[in-house]
């Protein structure tokens, strides 16, 4: 199965990958985990080619463009994971 678990600092070792969904979450995350030595931290929109906060389909409506940018994505970050 499958959860969600809360960053701790203690993390960063552990994970090839941490990846937050938008800046407003960017800050939160440095706190915890201290910094970032080994660049594994990511926003989600730099695997769609954008930079700053993903596109919100709750406020644009736009949920069918907003499933094709995060898919791909999605699709980006798998291929990473693979390639380590």
């Amino acid at each position: 199965s499958e959860y969600c678990s809360q960053m701790e600092w203690n993390m960063y070792d552990i994970y090839d990958f941490i990846v937050y969904m938008d800046d407003a979450a960017r800050w939160p995350l440095f706190k915890i985990i201290g910094g970032d030595p080994g660049g594994k931290v990511h926003c989600f929109s730099e695997f769609m080619g954008m930079k700053g906060t993903i596109i919100n389909p709750e406020l644009t409506r736009d949920y069918d463009l907003s499933f094709k940018i995060q898919k791909a994505a999605c699709e980006k970050i798998l291929k990473l994971i693979k390639g380590k």
